[in-house]
């Protein structure tokens, strides 16, 4: 049951304290005081911050008459910024170090905000920002960002995002930016309130996420077609969820979900993480048609609860215009280009980025987070709780290319005779079989194991997967030997999608009808487009006629199952 979901906590993560180092901030802005009074600017420091990354100095400025005659669109000498621009490579140059300066956000009167580059940087680990009492007090869908420069927890609602891009060179802080966020929702949300959908087309980063109670589908998408798939079953949903809201007079998931028990379910909402979109955008068959896609689910997307996370080295796949329109919320880590107007070329650290969003733009520092404390988070969700998986999602976005039946032949592959083989068990040892214990027996690589694996868990033979990774022999030692040896007696069914959906919901419905309203009723549809798929649906064994209006179910949810797992989809 729901409820009873364990989710993470923090204390799963590492104690990582920041380093004690000397404090030169004071020395530091005494300088550029001094440089810039070699060209006659006065600058008064009133106060300073020392970030992890950065130093903040609120200064007051006084140009000389000649900067102020110069025609800068600068009326007067409370608005130096423009001018003081100017003089930032000077500044830099002259101070001696591999500090970056920049003259940023204007003050009251004569005040500018100066912010140098540290030398030596500090980093915060990822705990001690999720233990604070900001972040445990925060909303549901909120979300870690960085630390600001009293480092103190950025966090924001990901219900006022609602869409994020962020772009950076390879080695700034992406990839760990991301991990903060996922895990922000991990620690927040059960599955039942935020689903990933995870796209690496990398194939490095997403793989500790495969299997999770989170997750929509059992594996990383990793290869354009599934992902051009996952875009298909996107913009499906959304007209589903549109549809019931309209059904039901719902504005948005917010209102449906609050009386979800008197309309047809909870929706969670759905997180999209994407690792390198540029991949995907310039393989796409009709470029035009993937943003459209994509800006129809994004525009979208405060109603439906479908939510877009895109990091990328290379931003300008998208023009500025696409940006500005999808993404509402940018990060600009160290890059040649910038998302929200800043220079990300002054970002001379890991972990330091420009973050904007409709109502404010910050300097921030991203936390640190290992690849272990990932993977311990992980599994601990894993080990603690099942892992379900809709099978008309998983069909649609990750199609069975090679069954465990020969479609010519109907008899079950050699592997799978194998695999059956070493789960028989004996009088004392119940039969069961793992991804581990078939790359031991056959020296497998983990690939085809798990393929196998998979294969085998479809046979309908197996309990479900246990917390170790290993399923049970539900039929006795005789039918499996038996089986290794017989051909399949199931039949091949061809589906349509609408088939498909009707077919997956027919298992739940405790009274055994299935009729017209009923399908009206859960899809949306008009009552012709109803009959028709009625009318298709009577000719499988699994359905008794009654009349036109309604079929009698008469095949048990592990024969519908079977069905639909050996369909073929049209």
């Amino acid at each position: 049951m729901e409820n009873e979901f364990k989710k993470p906590t923090f204390e799963l993560l590492e104690d990582t304290k920041p380093a004690t180092i000397e404090d030169d901030s004071k020395e530091v802005g005494e300088k550029i005081v001094d440089i810039l009074k070699k060209i006659n600017i006065s600058c008064t420091i009133k106060s300073y911050k020392r970030g992890g990354t950065y130093t903040s100095y609120i200064c007051s400025i006084q140009l000389p008459s000649e900067f102020i005659d110069m025609k800068e669109s600068i009326a007067n000498n409370e608005n130096p910024l423009k001018i003081l621009n100017k003089f930032e490579e000077y500044i830099e140059d002259e101070i001696g170090l591999d500090n970056s300066v920049s003259f940023i956000i204007p003050k009251k009167g004569n005040e500018v905000e100066m912010q140098v580059s540290n030398k030596k940087i500090t980093i915060s680990g990822l705990k001690s920002k999720f233990s604070s009492k900001e972040f445990q007090e925060a909303p549901m869908y909120s979300l870690y960002i960085g630390e600001d420069v009293d480092r103190k927890p950025y966090i924001i609602d990901a219900l006022q995002m609602p869409q994020m891009i962020m772009c950076g060179y390879t080695g700034t802080g992406k990839s760990v930016e991301l991990a903060s966020i996922i895990l922000s929702l991990m620690l927040k949300c059960t599955p039942r309130d935020a689903k990933f959908l995870f796209v690496d087309p990398k194939c490095t980063e997403f793989d500790v996420y495969n299997e999770s109670p989170y997750s929509l589908t059992r594996e990383v998408i990793k290869d354009k077609e599934e992902f051009f798939r996952a875009l298909d079953w996107l913009n499906s949903e959304m007209k589903r969820r549109m549809s019931l809201f309209s059904m039901y007079s719902k504005r948005d998931i917010v209102q449906y979900n609050e009386e979800w028990y008197m309309c047809m379910e909870y929706l969670p909402r759905i997180f999209v993480v994407i690792d390198e979109i540029a991949d995907f955008v310039y393989e796409y068959e009709d470029e035009i048609k993937f943003k459209e896609c994509v800006n129809k689910i994004a525009s979208l997307s405060r109603a439906t609860g479908i939510h877009f996370i895109v990091a990328t080295q290379r931003p300008n796949c998208l023009n500025s215009t696409d940006i500005d329109k999808l993404f509402p919320t940018k990060i600009s880590f160290r890059s040649d280009y910038s998302l929200n107007g800043e220079d990300p070329t002054k970002l001379c650290h890991f972990s330091e980025m420009y973050f904007s969003n409709y109502k404010e733009q910050k300097r921030l520092q991203t936390p640190y987070v290992t690849s272990d404390e990932i993977g311990k988070v992980c599994s601990y969700v894993k080990a603690e709780n099942e892992s379900n998986f809709d099978p008309l999602i998983e069909k649609q976005i990750h199609p069975i290319s090679e069954t465990p039946f020969d479609l010519g032949k109907n008899v079950l592959s050699d592997d799978i005779k194998s695999a059956i083989k070493i789960s028989i068990g004996d009088d004392v040892e119940a039969g069961w079989i793992s991804i581990s214990k078939m790359q031991r027996a056959f020296g497998w690589g983990w690939p085809k194991a798990a393929k196998v694996f998979d294969q085998l868990k479809e046979l309908h033979i197996y309990s479900d997967k246990n917390k170790y990774g290993q399923i049970t022999l539900i039929i006795s030692n005789e039918e499996a030997k038996k089986l290794c040896g017989k051909k399949s007696a199931l039949k091949i069914y061809t589906l349509s999608k609408d088939m498909l959906q009707v077919l997956s919901v027919a298992q739940t419905y405790e009274d055994g009808i299935l009729n017209n309203l009923k399908i009206q009723l859960g899809f949306g549809w008009k009552s012709a487009r109803a009959l028709n798929v009625l009318s298709l649906l009577k000719a499988l064994p699994v359905f008794e006629y009654v009349d036109e209006d309604t079929l009698k179910i008469v095949g048990s949810k592990k024969d519908i199952q079977e069905i639909i797992d050996q369909a073929i989809i049209q």
